[in-house]
């Protein structure tokens, strides 16, 4: 039998102020054909020792999960969504890059808000109208459910609304018009914009071989007008119904994502890495997931590993 060693390393990352906005991203993998998993930079130094791991040749080994800031903040959206009888939020990447910028101090978007104000009418990449709700406090729990958090600042009225169907969420720690150092939370509900519906068709449609507001008799200069103006089209008689009616088409296969984890452009885990699942959304795929092996997705496109995604 062979085996395949992973060897020790040492991960290290520089310090932020600010989680998951552009470059400020850090992304750490092990050297092997695992699937991966993606870190976050916080804002203190990271030192790991990755202990030494004995795969035999052929297995797949399932990707390790992780902590994430942000999870508290979805939690209590969640929660919140949960008690209004409003189907669930669906997690957005757009919304949540907007959120991220608006949180951090220094960003041009969170420049632009300023303190106390009010974001953009709409987010780059999302087809529908934003909402913003912003909140700061110490700790982190604060800023979300105290006097100057995030839903005692008109989120958890929102998200009871339901209208909003889609969120993301931002977390960001420095000083906001102050001197005291305090987190901010930025919560960006989505209404999607409604479909345009076609034109309605003419009230009154002209009779074949008669313009419309025409008089054919007081405009003909014969004194003995023809007996008729066109000949009608016969009616169509409509087509039988089927005999036997196509059964009508089964639902799209979901599952919601119950840890961050890498989305691949190909499954087998030696293909790129396309994108991330975040916690809490719901995804589209061709058929239930299974739980040890790779799931092929249709909405967004690729393939995850099975146990991060449950069928709904």
């Amino acid at each position: 039998m062979s085996f395949v060693i992973a060897a020790p390393e040492m991960l290290t990352a520089g310090s932020s102020d600010v989680a998951g906005i552009g470059p400020l991203d850090q992304e750490y993998e092990f050297n092997s054909r695992k699937p991966r998993r993606a870190k976050r930079a916080t804002s203190a130094m990271i030192a790991a020792v990755v202990p030494m791991v004995i795969v035999s040749a052929g297995t797949l080994a399932m990707p390790m999960a992780h902590a994430d800031p942000l999870d508290g903040i979805r939690n209590a959206v969640t929660d919140v969504r949960g008690k209004s009888g409003c189907p669930p939020l669906l997690y957005k990447v757009e919304l949540e890059a907007a959120a991220q910028q608006a949180a951090a101090p220094n960003s041009p978007l969170a420049k632009a808000i300023g303190y106390g104000g009010q974001g953009p009418d709409h987010v780059d990449g999302y087809p529908g109208k934003p909402a913003w709700y912003f909140g700061v406090g110490d700790p982190a729990s604060e800023a979300i459910s105290g006097q100057f958090g995030v839903m005692s600042n008109g989120a958890s009225g929102a998200i009871s609304d339901c209208r909003f169907t889609d969120y993301g969420v931002g977390f960001a720690r420095g000083t906001f018009n102050t001197d005291t150092t305090m987190d901010q939370i930025v919560i960006v509900l989505g209404q999607p914009a409604a479909p345009v519906a076609p034109p309605p068709p003419p009230a009154n449609p002209p009779h074949p071989g008669i313009l419309p507001n025409h008089d054919p008799i007081s405009s003909n200069p014969l004194s003995n007008p023809p007996s008729h103006f066109g000949t009608p089209e016969p009616a169509v008689s409509p087509p039988p119904p089927p005999v036997n009616p196509p059964p009508s088409p089964s639902p799209t296969p979901t599952a919601t994502v119950t840890s961050d984890v890498d989305l691949y452009d190909v499954p087998g885990g030696n293909g790129n890495i396309i994108g991330m699942l975040r916690k809490g959304q719901v995804i589209k795929v061709a058929k239930p997931c299974p739980s040890d092996d790779w799931c092929d997705l249709t909405d967004p496109k690729g393939s995850a590993w099975g146990s991060f995604l449950q069928n709904n």
